[in-house]
């Protein structure tokens, strides 16, 4: 993907014979992702092409949309798993101490003994919070996985983005 998309959803299967195909929104809220005026389609040879959207619905917990040119159940079909993506422009600015997912892979983990645990490798959501899931690296504390809470103010402190780097409170134990 280029660096100036960011993924905010997957078409799924089609839903019924006229075209229109379930949405998974990556978006919180879910429905946040239709105040994003160009959508991109990510195509089998993982150029992204723009995707014009025309009308959706909410369709028990997530959504159905009906895409320009998506006329019957087999063009559906051709939709099913691609990735939906915007301009990293039109995100909105986010209040000074949250941050897009995307801001934080990479990131250098240390702890408050100025230990290095590793880089943020991805994210997990789960019911109770986000989890960090840092990968050891070349000069990090050892080469153990872990998963760190993302709970700002007990468990993370700091975090720079200039500096890519963040601080824990967490026990290099775990």
């Amino acid at each position: 993907m280029t660096d100036h998309l960011i993924v905010v959803g997957r078409l799924a299967a089609p839903y019924g014979v006229r075209g229109w195909v379930k949405l998974r929104s990556f978006t919180e809220p879910a429905d946040a992702i239709f105040e994003y005026q160009f959508w991109q389609l990510q195509m089998l040879s993982d150029e992204w092409q723009p995707l014009k959207l025309v009308d959706y619905r909410s369709h028990g917990q997530g959504y159905v949309v009906q895409l320009d040119g998506c006329i019957d159940r087999n063009q559906a079909q051709t939709y099913q798993g691609r990735l939906i993506g915007v301009d990293a422009n039109q995100l909105s600015q986010l209040e000074a101490g949250n941050y897009y997912w995307r801001d934080l892979v990479g990131l250098s983990v240390w702890t408050l003994q100025n230990q290095w645990l590793g880089v943020v490798d991805h994210l997990l959501e789960t019911g109770a919070n986000d989890v960090l899931v840092l990968r050891p690296v070349e000069g990090s504390l050892d080469q153990k996985e872990r998963l760190i809470p993302y709970l700002r103010d007990r468990v993370i402190l700091h975090v720079n983005l200039a500096e890519r780097k963040m601080i824990v409170d967490w026990d290099s134990d775990f």
